[in-house]
């Protein structure tokens, strides 16, 4: 009886780690796909200059501790675009007008894992995008 207790319960045991697993990368990346929109959300209405260091905060703010104030710099990236030309970002020199596009991207965030996963204990990487078109402004805000 006991032998066939443990012989059922190491698969069982196993099920439920990597249900554990991929809850947890789920709900991580839809916590940071969640933070990036409410950060593309503030940058779309232009509401103060230095808007890409107001939006970083806001990232960091929905983000529940994933990206943190310390390691936002290398994972948030915040580009405008002119909607005539989506292909390369503004330079930062460019003062912001209504119209053009905010993306907020957060990529290289790592992730461990409970268990190895597919036998690989390398971390998940997790990425995030989000992007709008600004507000109409009445008055140009600095990047």
């Amino acid at each position: 009886m006991l032998v066939e207790f443990a012989l059922r319960l190491l698969p069982l045991m196993a099920c439920v780690l990597i249900l554990m697993d991929v809850a947890w990368i789920i709900f991580a990346w839809g916590t940071i796909q969640e933070a990036t929109r409410e950060g593309v959300r503030y940058g779309v209405t232009g509401a103060s200059n230095g808007l890409t260091n107001a939006i970083q905060n806001v990232v960091v703010q929905h983000s529940v501790g994933f990206v943190s104030a310390s390691n936002a710099p290398a994972l948030v990236a915040i580009k405008y675009y002119s909607p005539n030309d989506l292909s390369s970002p503004l330079p930062k020199s460019t003062p912001l007008r209504g119209g053009e596009v905010v993306q907020v991207t957060v990529s290289g965030l790592s992730l461990g894992s409970f268990g190895p996963i597919f036998r690989s204990t390398a971390p998940v990487v997790l990425t995030a995008t989000s992007s709008d078109v600004m507000e109409p402004l009445p008055n140009p805000v600095t990047q």
